[in-house]
């Protein structure tokens, strides 16, 4: 029998990866709605006390919040020497650094 905690943190965590799907979506034709998606999705996370998976934590920029989509407002490159792929904001000029 589930935990009624447990409950709760699945139904966040399928809502964190719906907002996320639509943010990504809307990253293109409407930036300010893609913001919107990742300040709800982290004000549920920080609510309900649930961590953002890690798959979806590293394609958010930090600075502005935007859902970063290769192509189209992120630029990336392969630091061999460090063993890192930088994404690079074009908004902001972040840059998030995702080990492999």
């Amino acid at each position: 029998m589930y935990n009624k905690k447990d409950i709760v943190k699945k139904i966040a965590l399928e809502r964190i990866g719906i907002l996320f799907d639509k943010a990504e979506i809307t990253a293109d034709a409407d930036r300010a709605r893609s913001k919107r998606y990742v300040s709800s999705l982290r004000k549920i996370s920080s609510h309900y006390k649930v961590t953002i998976p890690k798959r979806m934590r590293d394609r958010i920029c930090t600075k502005c919040e935007v859902v970063l989509v290769p192509g189209l407002n992120c630029s990336i490159r392969v630091v061999s020497s460090h063993r890192y792929v930088a994404y690079k904001c074009s908004a902001c000029g972040g840059e998030a650094h995702v080990h492999y």
